[in-house]
């Protein structure tokens, strides 16, 4: 069985995040996903907290069908090769790490795991989602999966 891992503090789950795991799993039988920063909630950067991003990425999965997935969460730590650790100490085994950005795929690379980065799907990211929900630009929701626009709807 082959598996892939991908990390993201998914604030809110999008339809970028759903394409990568479609993508993913296409190629691999199950997909790890870590919820990052899963300590943070109600701030400007981190509203949802971690059951409603677990909820949301479950709720959207299960609209799609997919099921092969593992959720995992993981809090922030004083410094990179720390968060590496507790992060490798978190999930099981795993053959390749997917990323659009950030530091961890160097932190990756440096412990030998193979890398695959992938360009943000469409320019969509968390930050301008949230963005326009506080300006109540209701377009936001053409950008989140059905079933997170639900829940966030509530």
């Amino acid at each position: 069985m082959t598996i892939a891992l991908m990390v993201g503090r998914f604030q809110p789950f999008h339809n970028g995040h759903l394409k990568l795991v479609k993508l993913i799993l296409k190629v691999f039988d199950t997909l790890f996903i870590v919820i990052g920063s899963a300590q943070h909630k109600a701030t400007a950067d981190n509203p949802y907290s971690l059951a409603k991003r677990e909820l949301m990425i479950k709720e959207t999965l299960k609209a799609e069908n997919i099921t092969s997935y593992e959720l995992f969460a993981l809090d922030d730590a004083r410094g990179d090769e720390v968060w590496m650790d507790k992060l490798l100490a978190a999930v099981p085994r795993f053959d390749v790490f997917y990323t659009a950005d950030g530091i961890t795929p160097c932190l990756m690379k440096k412990r030998h795991f193979e890398v695959r980065t992938v360009d943000k799907f469409d320019n969509i990211n968390a930050t301008k989602i949230r963005k326009m929900m506080k300006n109540n630009n209701k377009e936001w929701k053409t950008l989140v999966p059905e079933a997170v626009a639900k829940i966030l709807a509530k």
